[in-house]
């Protein structure tokens, strides 16, 4: 229905104590109508950024994505959970942050997000989708709420990237990048069309404030939040962190195609309300630096991908592939 408004549940949530975040869960979904039949497939996808340790504000908290992995085993779901970095595997990565210890005990697999699909976007760009991606029936996102060097803030649909496989990312920012970037927003803007129905729920608990995706400052806002439209948790966030959206290149190609959920006038909020839980002092880079990455980047994530590729092959050759 074309009137109908896209509803945001948002939920205070202090720590990262599992069973907090299970609760927590629970009540946005609840808020949502949001259910999952037993037995389903779900992936769950973090923010990974890179096959390197960087704390606990630039990843998906551990925690945080155990929790969230707790909530749908205990629906007699069929949990996998899968990434790909810029640089290195994302098995490694989860391994370097710590979430492959937190997900220990749980009857959870994961997706290697080796294997690609080429797919089309709405505006007819072919790009190179990673089979578990495509091939869940629900596809979980779970961002992390933080600022960003070059898109000034990540939220639910900037962790779509992450579907891209590995070094692609890397050369997508390169080819699509150009200019003022617009191609390079609008194709993030297509990214969650491509993949099946699911949730994005946001790690607002400890986010990361300055600068980014790497590098930036702990800042405690103690917010969990969720939709079933990523588009519209990005504008209930902007609106809790109270950065102008037209200031987010990213919201700006979804407002000009008139996707639905940039408006914050057609959201609902069954739980708190975006002011209930707004900051003062978020943080955001002034000027954004130019999407392309530098050539010497480029090369460490295409040197980083041979690495993983070539190890992969000496495991075929050991018999373990």
């Amino acid at each position: 229905m074309a009137g109908e408004k896209r509803a945001v549940a948002i939920s205070r949530c202090l720590s990262y104590d599992r069973q907090e975040i299970v609760r927590v869960v629970d009540g946005l979904l609840a808020a949502l109508a949001w259910t999952c039949s037993r037995g389903s497939r779900v992936l769950l996808k973090p923010n990974l950024v890179a096959a390197r340790y960087q704390g606990d504000i630039a990843c998906t908290h551990p925690e945080f994505v155990a929790g969230v992995a707790q909530w749908f085993v205990d629906q007699g779901a069929q949990v996998v959970v899968g990434d790909s970095p810029a640089t290195g595997s994302g098995l490694r990565a989860m391994r370097i942050c710590g979430m492959t210890a937190a997900l220990k005990g749980l009857p959870v697999s994961y997706a290697p997000f080796q294997k690609s699909r080429v797919v089309t976007t709405r505006r007819g760009l072919e790009v190179a989708v990673a089979v578990d991606a495509l091939e869940c029936d629900y596809f979980i996102n779970l961002p992390k709420l933080k600022s960003h060097g070059q898109t000034r803030v990540s939220l639910a649909v900037k962790n779509h990237y992450g579907i891209i496989k590995g070094w692609r990312k890397a050369w997508g920012h390169q080819v699509h990048g150009q200019g003022d970037g617009r191609a390079f927003f609008d194709l993030l803007a297509d990214l969650p069309f491509l993949v099946p129905p699911g949730l994005s729920l946001c790690d607002a608990i400890t986010a990361m404030h300055r600068t980014g995706p790497l590098g930036g400052e702990a800042y405690p806002l103690g917010v969990m939040a969720a939709s079933p439209w990523a588009l519209a948790l990005d504008r209930a966030l902007l609106a809790v962190i109270k950065l102008d959206p037209e200031s987010s290149p990213l919201w700006q190609a979804s407002r000009d195609r008139r996707d639905r959920g940039h408006d914050l006038e057609t959201l609902a909020f069954p739980l708190l309300s975006p002011e209930e839980v707004a900051v003062e002092d978020f943080l955001v880079p002034g000027q954004l630096r130019p999407i392309p990455f530098h050539s010497r980047h480029l090369l460490a994530s295409l040197a980083a991908r041979f690495k993983v590729w070539l190890a992969r092959q000496r495991e075929k050759g050991k018999g373990w592939g």
